[in-house]
């Protein structure tokens, strides 16, 4: 059976809870741009609701990506992963820092919106991980890579993980 654990991500709209999510981590402490999964200042970088941790990957200067990862399965996704190297290396290193360095595998991309801040990195990451084999996005945006266009109610497995896309026009 799938896990009780229900995420909302909205396309396109997922920007504005990460914005939240990115805004708590500062008032923390936490964030920065152009690091990698951790704060150097070790101010938290993740959030987690049962076996689900969601990951902070500081991408350009003011962007983020987020690893979303099943903790039951050890598989995980990337929402808009503008820098494939970067978050391939931050992959590991949450893998080292809270999964005793047990592989995680990278299953799926879920992109928020088509700018190339956000969906840049989507094709070329495919490309150097083999085990994606889904890219997610708006079925009304052309989000590059795309292979499993989302509507409104949609809902995305990462492992046992579920996660409903809503659409919420800006």
């Amino acid at each position: 059976a799938a896990a009780a654990v229900v995420l909302r991500f909205d396309w396109p709209a997922l920007r504005t809870d990460v914005w939240r999510f990115t805004t708590e981590l500062r008032r923390r402490g936490g964030g920065g741009g152009g690091g990698g999964a951790a704060d150097e200042g070790g101010a938290p970088t993740a959030v987690g609701v049962g076996h689900c941790t969601v990951h902070t990957v500081a991408t350009l200067l003011d962007n983020y990506a987020y690893l979303i990862v099943d903790g039951a399965t050890r598989r995980a996704g990337v929402v808009d992963p503008v820098d494939p190297d970067l978050v391939l290396r931050a992959l590991r290193d949450v893998s080292d820092r809270h999964y005793d360095s047990a592989p995680l595998e990278l299953e799926a991309i879920l992109t928020t919106h088509k700018h190339w801040d956000h969906a840049g990195g989507n094709v070329e990451l495919r490309r150097k991980c083999p085990s994606v084999t889904r890219v997610y996005g708006g079925v009304q945006d052309a989000v590059a890579g795309m292979t499993h266009p989302v509507v409104d109610g949609d809902v995305v497995r990462i492992g046992s993980l579920r996660i409903r896309a809503m659409h919420t026009p800006c």
